[in-house]
């Protein structure tokens, strides 16, 4: 193979790599959720273990609401009427003294936090499986210590929160009017008393509750060119008991329908926001880590093969050339020269007869044979000097052959073989070996 076509091929291997993985990168980055780099068993939507609210988040959408994940710093500058963030069990603060393992009654006292939030308490700790870390291996009970410092980073009176011991199935009145059944292991709720505003209760048990907050904020007023002070109204529920929302629980007794009403009817919102920042952290906006990030990795890793492609095709060869193979001068090599390029002729036979009649032709003029006679003559005159030479080929029957050729469709090989015999004859006459 010459080095052109070695070139060739390997520019049409690395078309086809590049090729290839492109269209993988594309089809990968078209179904990202198969390929998704979060596996959980924890309480976020990403997670499919009992615990999680992966469910959660495919109800809202079949339900016709517009469902998106938070993992930027600021949230509050995208916010809009009628969204809700969900802050799904968020994780307890570390305290300086040992918690009490116990189930007491520790109240619940939440600090300022703006924005209109869904807030769900934790109530179970998931023990990831070791062998697939996205699936459990044991629920236990988080104590009731912990699950009131989870909620202590936002606004709330102080309240109580209380667990029951055994499996409760309730029948609870709702803000909007309807009756709904909630059913729960160790089922989780606050204690009515003042400033608590409940939407899901059953006597003085509160398992869904509103509260409302006031705080204050800068605002640039463009008519006096200066910032001002605004005060602005949130409002927080409370949703005491995650198998309400959970995988776990949300197709059990009345949830789905409960979760759905108190989304439309009470918080009247069109917009449900996951608040993921609480168990995988911020995401970075900057150009760098995004594109090292899935999807935009894998056509990041294209343009970078594309480059190096086009870096090689366009620079020198390094190193010194590479020299050339000697050129042939045995007469062999131009036997075989002479042959690959009768093989590689489109009419082998027509060139066979060519060669033929400048051989002959030679050998006459080198022995001073006229050649203006008939062609009968000619081939006598070379045949009797051929034997006095003792030459071993005889040139009849190399005419006969080469006009056998003409007539027939024999393969090339036979051709070739032809061809060697008058070059040892025409060898033969010429320097007598």
């Amino acid at each position: 193979m010459t080095p052109r076509a070695h070139a060739m091929s390997g520019m049409w291997w690395a078309v086809a790599i590049v090729t290839v993985s492109m269209v993988l990168a594309l089809a990968l980055s078209a179904h990202p959720e198969r390929l998704e780099a979060i596996r959980s068993a924890d309480t976020d939507s990403y997670s499919y273990s009992l615990i999680g609210y992966r469910a959660l988040y495919a109800f809202f959408e079949r339900s016709g609401f517009e469902v998106s994940r938070v993992r930027v710093r600021r949230w509050n500058d995208d916010i809009e009427p009628g969204t809700a963030m969900v802050l799904a069990e968020p994780d307890a603060p570390p305290v300086r003294k040992a918690e009490d393992t116990t189930d007491v009654e520790p109240p619940l006292d939440f600090e300022p936090s703006p924005g209109q939030l869904a807030l769900v308490l934790p109530k179970w700790r998931g023990v990831p499986d070791p062998n697939a870390p996205a699936w459990l291996h044991e629920m236990r009970l988080a104590p009731l210590a912990a699950v009131a410092r989870a909620g202590a980073p936002y606004v709330l009176p102080r309240t109580t929160l209380v667990r029951g011991r055994g499996m409760d199935s309730l029948r609870c009145a709702t803000a909007w009017g309807e009756s709904v059944t909630v059913a729960a292991s160790r089922l989780q709720w606050l204690k009515a008393r003042s400033g608590i505003e409940p939407v899901v209760w059953r006597d003085s048990m509160v398992i869904v509750a509103r509260f409302e907050h006031s705080f204050e904020t800068f605002d640039w007023d463009a008519d006096e060119d200066s910032l001002v002070t605004v005060t602005v109204l949130d409002t927080l529920y409370l949703i005491s008991d995650p198998d309400l929302l959970n995988n776990h629980g949300l197709a059990r007794a009345d949830h789905a329908r409960l979760v759905r009403r108190l989304f439309t009817d009470e918080l009247d919102v069109h917009r449900v926001l996951f608040d993921e920042r609480i168990h995988h952290g911020l995401m970075s906006r900057s150009l760098a880590a995004e594109l090292l990030s899935f999807p935009l990795v894998l056509l990041f890793a294209q343009a970078v093969v594309l480059l190096v492609f086009l870096a090689w095709s366009s620079s020198a060869r390094f190193g010194a050339p590479t020299a050339l193979a000697p050129r042939p001068t045995s007469g062999a090599a131009l036997v075989d020269t002479a042959a690959e390029l009768l093989s590689a002729a489109g009419l082998p036979a027509l060139t066979l007869q060519i060669y033929w009649e400048q051989v002959l032709r030679e050998v006459a003029a080198r022995y001073a044979i006229a050649t203006a006679g008939t062609r009968r003559r000619l081939l006598g005159a070379l045949a009797d000097l051929s034997r006095a030479r003792g030459a071993r080929a005889d040139v009849g029957e190399l005419e006969e052959e080469v006009e056998k050729h003409q007539r027939t469709t024999e393969g090339h090989r036979d051709v070739v073989d032809t061809a060697r015999r008058i070059h040892g004859w025409y060898r033969e006459m010429i320097h007598g070996r």
